[in-house]
């Protein structure tokens, strides 16, 4: 087996985004008992800090 490292194309990047978001408040709602809303902030909030520039197309 081999494994191949690349640069994600906007569309992957988007849907790994979205997957990621909806895993998260998921959890979120199962395991913190959050609201929905609270749940999609708090996400969002994370995402934002870990990915500041989104994808960076070069």
């Amino acid at each position: 087996m081999s494994i191949e490292i690349r640069r994600m194309i906007k569309e992957e990047f988007d849907m790994f985004y979205q997957w990621s978001v909806e895993h998260h408040v998921k959890e979120l709602l199962e395991e913190a008992h959050m609201s929905q809303a609270e749940a999609v902030k708090e996400t969002t909030e994370e995402l934002a800090e870990m990915l500041p520039n989104g994808i960076i197309i070069t």
